[in-house]
């Protein structure tokens, strides 16, 4: 089976680099290869907080080198392993241009995390949260991928997760399974 039908979508998901329209100063746009150590150092500011370390482990870092090494292999799961692309959620008229103020990683069904299809996670610089950016940022993801001919998307969360339960529901996601402490939500696109 080639390559392609197991990715569930349009291949060019991974062959180009998209830009999301979130707002008049919102884009979502893939890591900028050609400035990794800025980006490492932003990804560190957004996701060195407690929420991030309980709710999302994976997207957790300590320090200066742990972000690089994240943001490299982020870069090396779209560009080589086709397992996931991870969008920053960027700031286009602020003091830093296309500064990054938080994240949604695309899981392909190539993932190792078992679900076989499209899911998501989500996280935003503490700074930035109960603004709505969250909510307009993964309703133009899903856009987005209903575009690239993605039928459905999944997102696994925490039982406490009460502000990523909330948003999912807002956004139609339907909760699937319930099972030690994390709930399944599904949307078909």
């Amino acid at each position: 089976m080639a390559i392609d039908a197991l990715l569930k979508c349009n291949p060019e998901i991974f062959e180009k680099k998209f830009t999301i329209k979130v707002g008049p100063n919102l884009t979502l746009k893939p890591i900028f290869e050609e400035s990794m150590e800025m980006e490492s150092k932003f990804y560190l500011l957004n996701s060195k907080s407690e929420e991030v370390k309980k709710y999302i482990p994976f997207a957790y870092v300590e320090d200066a080198e742990s972000a690089l090494n994240k943001i490299n292999q982020f870069v090396m799961d779209t560009i080589l392993l086709k397992t996931s692309i991870l969008y920053c959620i960027r700031i286009t008229d602020g003091k830093i241009p296309m500064m990054p103020i938080g994240y949604i990683n695309l899981e392909s069904p190539l993932s190792p995390n078992g679900l076989n299809n499209w899911s998501l996670n989500f996280w935003l610089s503490e700074h930035y949260q109960n603004k709505n950016i969250m909510v307009a940022s993964v309703f133009n993801c899903l856009n987005f991928l209903k575009e690239m001919d993605v039928l459905t998307i999944k997102a696994i969360v925490d039982d406490g997760n009460y502000n990523s339960i909330k948003l999912l529901n807002k956004l139609g996601f339907e909760k699937e399974v319930e099972a030690s402490n994390k709930i399944l939500f599904t949307k078909n696109l």
